[in-house]
């Protein structure tokens, strides 16, 4: 195929790679591409906003295949007009860019197809707007109705600043057309995530999750930017939170569109608030994120050409879909001063380093000049690790960025950080007296190197905090929750009945019983509330069992295991040594088939 990419961002770069390294791309060309594309694709200097611009330019190379990277063109129908001369294109026409080019619209039709988002209010008058205020509590969420190149939404603390900005949008028209009209909706507790999928308008396939990092500067901190990095896969993000997203989100938004005579073909961004385990849709845009595209597309090995020209043909649904995925962390690279004033045209080095070294660099704000590459925008460059685990992934993005250097680089040291560091276990004490068990645990997964938490709430004495820390575990990322208790060892069933992680119960050898009672209350739970049981004061199994869980979904935990394991069993190998100088039994004894 012919193919022709519209953009010159990074994401159009890390598209280009994609497209490039499919089979079936015989010859790609991007407008207006950048420094890095170029080495991809032929470029071409076309406004990707004027439709008969890009028309023309599809005409002169015979192309197979639009793929459209920006919201602008979208918005602005350029994919209306390339279907009108009956090229294949992979983006929405404009009727179906309204989901990313109006709030109000997006709102409204959330509303109207049951789609779980927060509670909102659409304003086009200051009075409306205070109206709005007044009936909401601090903080707030104020959003532009149209485009605003990622600054037209506040989070204002205050009612006297969200009346302000307001103002500033209705009144003032500080963006313009964009804030005629305003959404006023209620702020979401909870974590974000970002949903990226493919539809040719029946069949959905969901991309893996990710999650980018909008602050300029390190424990978000600063002013929002376009995006400083991201990473996939998302640690909390759940199978059973997965199944919701497609089935109360992405499902009835693609039958929603279709209902309301909207052909849709290309990508759907939902920016999802997860509150206490339920999506909630926050934002449609209507392409691939920037930076979300350039982890999540080399995490997925498909054939995307094969992908976008199926969604333009109606048969996704034919297209096989991989069950595994790479993780993968972007750190973005920008110039000083972003996103406020900066300054361009400085030298960069190291790119042909870092690429040599494993990572991969994704070209944004560059531009050829005086023999180099050079800065030539705010974001400057995308350096991204790939990898089986995150933070393997990790390492190699942030080995990269270490090559590369111009005047005045900025960059976040601590993208994915969260996601590392976030506890996989819980481990839950009836008592501090059971603090010496807990150590054991804690000594255990420090050797097979797991996260872990430890706190103390009592069955009987706190039974609310104990239900709250249960309903919160999955939310917050656990994947497990060992529970210590002596006596009665309630505790490990008010876990279990919370949630629907895998509990495993650690009787404590306490009592005029020695621990017995508490092992039998373990091991005795009533139906559908099931706990693993260990023995008594069984802190070590406990851990070792919960490992393995873990080590079911992650390959770095198993490898680890694995070796926890031989190490154990050369141990025992070594023991037999100290029998002597009693008789020993031969090797063979320990061999199978023939030789035993």
């Amino acid at each position: 195929m012919k193919i022709l990419l519209l953009g010159s961002g990074a994401r159009e770069h890390a598209l280009a790679a994609a497209l490039r390294a499919s089979p079936l791309t015989e010859a790609l060309h991007c407008a207006p591409g950048n420094a890095g594309i170029a080495s991809l694709a032929t470029l071409h200097g076309v406004d990707i906003t004027d439709a008969e611009g890009v028309t023309a330019l599809a005409e002169a190379l015979s192309a197979d295949l639009v793929v459209i990277g920006p919201e602008a063109p979208l918005v602005a129908g350029v994919a209306d007009a390339l279907r009108k001369k009956g090229f294949a294109v992979f983006g929405p026409g404009a009727a179906g860019a309204r989901l990313e080019g109006s709030k109000v619209f997006a709102k409204r039709f959330m509303e109207r197809h049951g789609i779980p988002t927060a509670p909102f209010a659409v304003c086009t008058t200051l009075d409306e707007a205070e109206k709005a205020l007044a009936a909401r509590r601090a903080p707030f969420v104020v959003k532009a109705d149209g485009l605003a190149a990622g600054k037209g939404a506040f989070l204002p603390d205050s009612a006297g600043e969200a009346e302000r900005i307001c103002r500033a949008l209705l009144e003032e028209r500080v963006l313009g057309d964009a804030g005629a009209q305003i959404v006023v909706e209620d702020y979401l507790p909870g974590w974000e995530v970002t949903v990226l999928a493919v539809t040719d308008g029946k069949t959905v396939r969901i991309l893996p999750l990710s999650q980018d990092h909008k602050r300029a500067c390190d424990g978000d901190r600063g002013p929002n930017t376009g995006g400083m990095g991201a990473y996939t896969p998302v640690p909390q993000a759940t199978p059973a939170l997965l199944e919701k997203i497609r089935t109360q989100v992405l499902e009835p938004t693609v039958k929603g569109l279709a209902e309301e005579g909207i052909s849709f073909c290309g990508v759907l961004y939902a920016g999802i608030m997860v509150v206490q385990g339920n999506p909630l849709l926050l934002e449609y845009n209507v392409r691939f994120g920037d930076p979300e595209a350039q982890v999540v597309l080399p995490a997925l090995r498909v054939d995307w050409a094969e992908v976008f020209a199926a969604c333009c043909r109606g048969e996704l649904h034919r297209v096989a879909w991989p069950g595994e995925q790479k993780a993968a962390v972007g750190v973005v690279l920008a110039s000083g001063g972003y996103p406020d004033t900066y300054t361009k045209g400085y030298p960069i080095s190291g790119i042909d380093v870092a690429e040599r070294e494993g990572t991969t660099v994704f070209h944004a704000g560059t531009a050829f000049g005086n023999g180099a590459v050079e800065t030539a925008g705010g974001r400057v460059l995308t350096v991204v690790g790939v990898a089986e685990s995150l933070r393997e992934a990790r390492r190699r993005a942030y080995a990269g960025v270490e090559k590369i250097s111009f005047k005045d680089v900025h960059f976040r040291r601590d993208i994915a950080s969260k996601a590392l560091s976030a506890p996989l276990v819980g481990i839950v004490l009836g008592s501090a007296s059971d603090a010496p068990l807990a150590k054991e645990i804690a000594k255990t997964f420090d050797e097979l190197h797991i996260d872990y938490e430890i706190t103390v709430a009592s069955a009987h004495r706190t039974p609310d905090a104990v239900a709250a820390y249960a309903r919160n575990a999955a939310f917050r990322g656990l994947k497990a929750i060992i529970a210590v208790a002596g006596l009665s060892a309630a505790l490990p069933g008010v876990l279990a009945a919370h949630t629907v992680l895998p509990v495993v119960g650690v009787p404590v050898a306490s009592g005029t019983l020695g621990g017995m009672d508490a092992l039998l209350a373990v091991a005795q739970m009533p139906p559908g509330v099931p706990v693993a049981s260990m023995g008594i004061n069984g802190g070590r199994n406990a851990a070792l069992f919960t490992a393995r869980i873990l080590a079911l979904q992650d390959r770095d935990t198993a490898a680890r295991l694995d070796a926890w394991i031989a190490e154990a069993a050369r141990g025992v190998a070594l023991s037999r040594e100290k029998l002597a100088p009693l008789p020993p039994a031969p090797e063979t004894a320990f061999s199978d088939g023939e030789d035993a």
